[in-house]
């Protein structure tokens, strides 16, 4: 403890509490711009979870009432009974516009319906009177599923002039395992048209207002189409000469005539199978734009396990629109496992929204996040979005608000939730992190120079199904490690600093396939490299800072300007760090000889200086408590200590991790968005980590001991 006393005795000697009154109201005002921004004025900061019965709930279809109020359809799982069995209850919840539950609607804003089976609601649409009609599946005899219509009152209670109470199951005995209706969509004439699977058959159905099935369409009320290759209805648009078509799992979109005859005049015989299968594209939604063009959204797959987000535009006779993305397609690495995109809307200014999943499971851990995309109206994507804030959740529902505002649904296990977005911005990958691929975890990556070379050792903690050590000579012996994420798409790419030249050499985002690099003239011997998203565009930018004349030179990446700060002594050592939580790395040093960090903010050009450590500190500068903002932080190698001033609480934290000769390699190890104690012991070839998750720790091994870590190097 004397050591520690030391230390408190030198914040006197400096005036800290002093300076800290100057310079604190300035340096916590920034607030963390959270990217796809939850909207605080909705449920719990931007949430609502819920768990209706003591098993699990899950979500098909969200409204939006003309008044604003959100409907949300399901099922709830009731479990297994010793009276009943296992059910499963159709479930229909509405929301005020806070997300608060409306008690006008049903019991308490819930409305649970008993079939005295197993039944679950798959989509919904509105009638012009507030009438909700839902579609899903009954589960009869022996599980059998028929097609469920169940048409609801505005108040929740069920409308007894529809069907049997306000109820239709249909049976079209179609295979052994029967058929459940999953889109529906309301005609003009007050008719609904309702599209389900059978196995390899789709099969299509138009009731008339009553619920009775209309005979005038089809063959007595339905049409029955065999898909090789399996089949699922996802989306069902009805056109505005009547026709309409059905977008089918996994390639294929079938027209209809308005009385049900397959439109032989689209595509062959009525059907479009998508003309980029190589890809191995999955199809999960469609959307008509106003100029007549269709939107579909989907999984590619990519390399190895993972698959892509994935967008293509039809135009209105079938044909691919070249216009969009590239030749007809814009796919998009969310950085992780597997990435799928699931439901698709307009904004109000024609911008496209995405929302499905990014699977970033690791380890022996499932993890699933919602991601969200926001393309411009060519395909080119605008911003995008791992929400890692809500924990893993399977999104499933989407739509937008007349204010332009995103609601998302889905299911978190085992509860369903309604998230609210105000904005989507792009992510920003940490400062420091060392995630080469992009799954939010830092890696243990080594690194050695040997024969000439810098030899790069980084297992990828994403490929889950297929381990994956990315292997690679990159560099040459003089060079100086800058791993940063140049390219912005949330991966830390393989970077070098050549003192000799000045110039940068770095990869783009490393994998198995990526033998992509670019060299960048930026520098002089004797500088320190820098590399930062210093302009806030989510990219790192190539800069240096000038030991001998405290300068530095930046070249900003989001339009090539070039920015020149003196800021810094001889002696000092450059930090890489976003202390003001705006998205963009400030100026800043620290400096041994006095303990200050000399802190030159990016949010308003303004100045904060603070002392904290002595001289023979190592600074880890780093966001340990989550808030977006870097915090000052040193490792105190003679006692093993870690000191850090947290931002989020103003309050100091010691932590004892580690002996005189490991090297502090701070990295977000967990996952869970704040910085961890970590250090690498060479001797052992170990690396040991307390986890801020759950304040366990754990170690890895790896390499030998010629190699060093890449992070602290």
């Amino acid at each position: 403890m004397k050591s520690l006393n030391t230390f408190k005795s030198k914040y006197a000697q400096n005036r800290f509490i002093k300076l800290l009154t100057l310079t604190l109201l300035l340096f916590y005002l920034a607030i963390s711009t959270q990217a796809g921004t939850l909207d605080p004025t909705f449920g719990n900061g931007g949430y609502v979870s819920m768990r209706v019965r003591n098993s699990s709930d899950v979500v098909g279809k969200l409204l939006i009432q003309p008044d604003g109020k959100i409907l949300t359809i399901g099922a709830s799982d009731l479990g297994q009974s010793p009276t009943t069995g296992y059910r499963v209850d159709s479930l229909v919840i509405r929301c005020n516009t806070d997300g608060t539950l409306d008690t006008s609607f049903g019991n308490g804003g819930i409305v649970l319906t008993d079939l005295a089976a197993s039944s679950r609601l798959i989509s919904a649409v509105l009638q012009p009177d507030g009438k909700i009609v839902a579609v899903g599946a009954y589960y009869g005899v022996n599980q059998q599923r028929d097609f469920l219509v169940v048409r609801y009152l505005s108040n929740g209670n069920l409308d007894t002039s529809f069907g049997n109470n306000g109820i239709v199951i249909t049976d079209f005995g179609l295979s052994s395992g029967g058929e459940q209706s999953e889109v529906v969509a309301l005609l003009p004439d007050g008719k609904v048209i309702v599209g389900g699977s059978s196995l390899n058959s789709i099969v299509v159905a138009r009731y008339n207002e009553n619920g009775l099935l209309d005979q005038t369409f089809g063959t007595n009320g339905s049409v029955i189409v065999n898909l090789d290759g399996g089949s699922f209805t996802r989306t069902l648009i009805v056109l505005s000469d009547g026709k309409f078509i059905l977008a089918c799992y996994p390639f294929t979109l079938v027209k209809f005539m308005p009385n049900g005859a397959i439109d032989t005049g689209f595509g062959v015989d009525g059907r479009i199978v998508l003309p980029f299968q190589n890809i191995d594209m999955t199809v999960q939604d469609l959307m008509l734009q106003p100029d007549g063009k269709f939107l579909i959204g989907g999984g590619a797959r990519g390399y190895f396990e993972h698959s892509d987000y994935c967008l293509s535009r039809l135009n209105s006779d079938g044909t691919l629109d070249t216009t969009f993305g590239v030749n007809g397609l814009a796919k998009v690495d969310f950085a992780s496992n597997h990435d799928s995109l699931y439901r698709t809307k307009l904004l109000p200014n024609g911008n496209i929204v995405a929302v499905g999943i990014a699977d970033c499971s690791h380890a022996n851990q499932s993890v699933s996040y919602i991601a969200i995309g926001l393309y411009e109206t060519d395909g080119r994507l605008k911003s995008k979005t791992i929400v890692k804030s809500l924990g893993s959740n399977l999104p499933s529902a989407l739509e937008i608000q007349t204010d332009g505002k995103i609601l998302v649904a889905g299911h978190s296990s085992p509860k369903l939730f309604v998230s609210r977005f105000s904005n989507i911005t792009n992510d920003v990958t940490p400062p420091l992190i060392y995630d080469f691929d992009g799954d939010g975890n830092t890696d243990f990556g080594v690194y050695r120079k040997i024969s000439g070379r810098t030899s790069w050792n980084i297992p990828l903690s994403n490929f889950t199904f297929t381990p994956y050590t990315l292997t690679k000579e990159f560099g040459l012996d003089e060079d100086i490690l800058a791993p940063a994420d140049f390219d912005g798409d949330g991966k830390t790419d393989l970077g070098v600093f050549r003192p000799s030249t000045g110039t940068w050499w770095h990869s783009w985002s490393p994998g198995p396939a990526s033998d992509n690099f670019r060299a960048f003239q930026w520098g002089l011997a004797g500088d320190v490299p820098v590399a930062a998203d210093y302009d806030g565009d989510a990219k790192a930018d190539y800069a240096v800072f000038r030991p001998d004349n405290g300068v530095w030179y930046i070249n900003n990446s989001s339009d090539g300007s070039n920015r020149f700060v003196k800021w810094g002594l001889a002696g000092d050592k450059p930090l890489i760090g976003d202390f003001d939580g705006d998205n963009k790395c400030d100026v800043a040093v620290w400096r041994p000889s006095n303990g200050v960090w000399y802190v030159m903010r990016s949010s308003d050009n303004q100045f904060t200086f603070f002392q904290f450590g002595v001289n023979g500190d190592k600074p880890v500068e780093a966001d340990y408590d989550g808030d977006g903002k870097t915090d000052f932080a040193v490792y105190r190698p003679n006692e093993g200590m870690w000191y850090v001033w947290k931002s989020v609480s103003s309050s100091f934290n010691a932590v004892r991790w580690g002996i005189s000769t490991d090297i502090p390699t701070v990295g977000d190890y967990d996952g869970d968005g704040k910085f961890d104690y970590a250090v690498y012991r060479q001797s052992e070839r170990l690396w040991y980590v307390l986890k801020s998750s759950d304040n366990t720790y754990f170690t890895h091994q790896s390499g030998d001991d010629s190699y060093l870590p890449i992070q602290g190097n």
